[in-house]
């Protein structure tokens, strides 16, 4: 009896550490609300798990789990009671520890592919979140409102003229935080590792990250910020990403300002038809102002040895100039294509003027130039007449020169002749 009493004393001290054990690690992973929590390394890889076992193989689009937002390149959190987003990353890189529009009252969060919308109860305010490389996020309010933005550990913040700036080793970020003609600006605080903004109704809160999968040479970071700047001049029409089995995600700029807290499409940019090798697109706007337009192509096409990339602007083929600097100030129609590698390629097209306008990429194979070739030793002199062929078949045909070497044999047999009939006699 007393060995039975020990061994249930075992047992209960097993089965009780075990739910200590739990309840810490469930502590560790859940925030309020129930809310499942995890670092952004380790999201990128669940989620990439469960991608793969939903047929979703590469391109934009979020899964959606227990408060769990898993994207190809963006992964974050949602608290469903308070509305808060923590831990947001871009590819498994930590960006903000967390993003907090105080008094905000959750009403439901809601995903469309690569978008996720969080909005509050009675509707007038909504965070924005696209799965793209460069991770946009923004707010669309009809009415006042406060942001907190706690920047991840390990990341610099610093201001320019440009916005703030959010940077490490591994990704690099602005917050823009701007108002149209006649709206209060938003005011900005930086205060340790936390940025806050207070933002008046139908003002523009911001973030865009440096496109990850592209790198972060001088070059690149230098575009970038120039791009950034152009959204705050309302020059940027849209950004947009196109991925493998037809996904793809765009983000219209010219859309900032909130319309029933949803994009009002004053800039359009339709996938009219993709294949294998071409993908054709068309491109509008109620605006007829020029407009810089952001293609990141991500497994859209898979290039093979000898093959690139052309662009096609309304039937005819646009050169792209190789410096990215001359697309962003350009006044006419013009592009700039980067193939990163045979399956990675970023486009940067400003549209001059928009009436609609057809946009095509395709995929080219290019051709070796084959240099004529001529017969070796092969002298030709100009001639003012035409070109007539030597004819050989005939023997009396006259040849240049033949008719003076017959006079020299003649007379060369006659003395010849003339010495041997002189010595005889």
């Amino acid at each position: 009896m007393g060995k039975n009493r020990i061994v249930i004393t075992v047992v209960a001290t097993v089965i009780v550490a075990a739910l200590v054990l739990s309840a810490v690690s469930a502590a560790q992973m859940h925030g309020k609300g129930g809310m499942q929590r995890m670092g952004p390394q380790q999201a990128m890889g669940v989620g990439q798990g469960l991608r793969h076992g939903a047929g979703m193989h590469g391109g934009p689009g979020f899964m959606y789990q227990s408060g769990c937002a898993y994207g190809e390149y963006v992964t974050f959190s949602v608290d469903e009671t308070s509305g808060i987003v923590y831990d947001y990353g871009i590819a498994g890189n930590p960006m903000l520890t967390s993003i907090e529009v105080v008094d905000f009252e959750y009403g439901d969060t809601i995903v469309s592919g690569a978008v996720t919308r969080i909005i509050n109860e009675n509707g007038s305010i909504a965070i924005m979140l696209h799965d793209t490389p460069s991770a946009p996020l923004n707010f669309l309010a009809t009415t006042d409102f406060t942001v907190k933005f706690e920047v991840a550990e390990g990341l610099t913040i610093s201001e320019d003229d440009t916005g703030v700036k959010l940077e490490s080793g591994e990704v690099s970020a602005y917050i823009l935080a701007t108002a149209p003609a006649g709206v209060t600006a938003p005011a900005v605080m930086i205060s340790g590792q936390i940025v806050t903004i207070d933002a008046p109704a139908n003002s523009v809160v911001l973030l865009r990250a440096v496109p990850v999968i592209f790198g972060y040479d001088g070059a690149t970071m230098t575009m970038n910020r120039n791009f950034v700047r152009r959204m705050v001049n309302n020059q940027i029409g849209a950004d947009v990403t196109i991925g493998a089995q037809g996904a793809y995600c765009i983000f219209d700029y010219a859309n900032l300002t909130p319309m029933q807290l949803s994009y009002n499409n004053r800039t359009c940019f339709r996938i009219l038809n993709r294949t294998q090798t071409q993908l054709k697109i068309a491109l509008n706007s109620d605006s007829p102002l020029g407009r810089l337009i952001g293609i990141n192509l991500d497994n859209a096409f898979g290039l093979q040895d000898r093959e690139t990339l052309q662009i096609r602007y309304d039937g005819r083929v646009l050169p792209c100039l190789s410096d990215p600097e001359q697309v962003i100030q350009a006044r006419e129609t013009t592009c700039w294509l980067n193939r990163y590698n045979s399956t990675r390629a970023q486009l940067m097209l400003y549209v001059s003027n928009f009436s609609e306008h057809i946009l095509e990429i395709e995929v080219y194979e290019e051709r070796e130039e084959v240099e004529p070739t001529t017969a070796p030793n092969v002298t030709q002199t100009p001639t003012s007449t035409p070109f007539e062929p030597t004819v050989t078949e005939s023997p009396t045909q006259d040849t240049p020169g033949f008719g003076a070497l017959a006079v020299v044999m003649g007379v060369i047999v006659a003395l010849i002749m003339k010495r041997r009939y002189g010595r005889s006699k």
